[in-house]
């Protein structure tokens, strides 16, 4: 069984009529010799209209991840990211947090948290940004740059205790407004070092520099995903991985499939006949524009997974390739999960679906 998780298909009813107006690229003659429109999706609406479409409460692309691979929520995202850039090693026992370098945008009454790649850093500005900041946190944890965009804290086990979450995972809070850290004692301290740092931040030359050549600048930190490694997931004879291979490009979804011992690689750019057997991949290209609102290119990348993926997918269904595909559609307002298998192609008399069976309520 091949299973994809596809985030951002999800919308209101009245907004996927919108999106998908006007999408329709070909057009043919049928038997009675007039011209009909041929749907901009066919591969995928069929697939819709044979499999089984069940809706599922609201579900987000991580916890989707980890309920698929068999792991427990929150994600440590910090050490799995660690464990999948090959950083942590899978013996690691330190207690992470992420605290990655973010640009506030102002928006009439409001801060939203902007698109972390649009800052595009550089990897000299975030570890010329990340020595000038390590005194800051030096009494809560070690500062470490990953990537430019990839920020951890090695939290010292002399600090204080962070059994909860600070903010909420980074990417799904892209385009919404910036939420304050929790009140209360427990959180005083990484408040303190949080609003000391976004003063530093604001006279540090490397945003002075960037500010003055017309780029976005680095006004604070996001920390989020604290924790330790979970235990390495070893096979026996009783207790197999959940999937035999795993591809996606988020890596705390990467580090995610190693800890269940799994074969973690990026996703391919299409469908190949070789990535079928029983595996999982997280196909998330809609995710970002529909957090951003950016209709154009979802609706681009819309097309792009009808042409990559569901068409060949179809066609390895109706060939045998596959004999079950299974796709997980994580959303905010409602989830939905659809089962195809080989035999439900032959049901001619169910038609194709609109994609608007996947609205939101």
């Amino acid at each position: 069984m091949l299973n994809l998780i596809v985030p951002g298909l999800i919308w209101p009813h009245q907004a996927l009529l919108d999106l998908t107006r006007g999408l329709a690229r070909s057009r043919t003659h049928n038997l009675a010799g007039d011209l009909t429109h041929q749907p901009a999706l066919p591969a995928f609406s069929t697939l819709l209209g044979r499999g089984k479409l069940t809706r599922l409460p609201p579900c987000t692309v991580h916890q989707a991840t980890a309920q698929a691979l068999g792991l427990a929520m929150p994600l440590p995202a910090a050490a799995l990211r660690g464990l999948a850039l090959g950083t942590y090693d899978s013996s690691n026992t330190d207690d992470w947090l992420c605290l990655d370098p973010i640009h506030l945008r102002v928006e009439q009454t409001r801060l939203r948290v902007d698109d972390p790649h649009r800052l595009a850093l550089t990897l000299s500005e975030a570890e010329a940004i990340a020595v000038s900041l390590a005194p800051t946190f030096a009494a809560l944890g070690t500062l470490q740059v990953l990537t430019p965009g990839t920020w951890n804290l090695c939290l010292h086990a002399s600090a204080p205790a962070l059994d909860f979450p600070l903010l909420p995972p980074l990417p799904e809070h892209i385009a919404r407004a910036a939420m304050p850290l929790p009140p209360g004692t427990a959180a005083a301290p990484w408040r303190h070092a949080i609003n000391e740092a976004n003063m530093l931040l604001h006279t540090h030359p490397v945003n002075l520099a960037r500010e003055s050549a017309g780029q976005l600048t680095v006004n604070t930190l996001w920390p989020w995903g604290n924790g330790s490694l979970p235990r390495l997931h070893t096979a026996t004879t009783n207790n197999k991985p959940p999937f035999e291979a795993f591809w996606s490009n988020d890596i705390v979804a990467q580090g995610a499939a190693r800890c269940q011992g799994l074969p973690a690689t990026n996703l391919p750019a299409r469908h190949e006949k070789r990535v079928a057997g029983h595996a999982l991949m997280l196909l998330d290209p809609l995710d970002l524009p529909a957090r951003n609102g950016d209709t154009d290119t979802w609706r681009a990348e819309l097309l792009q997974l009808e042409t990559d993926w569901f068409a060949p997918l179809l066609t390895s269904l109706r060939q045998a390739h596959i004999h079950h595909l299974r796709l997980i559609m994580p959303g905010d307002a409602a989830s939905f999960e659809l089962n195809i298998r080989r035999h439900h192609l032959w049901q001619f008399w169910r038609s194709a679906a609109p994609l608007t069976v996947l609205a939101a309520p």
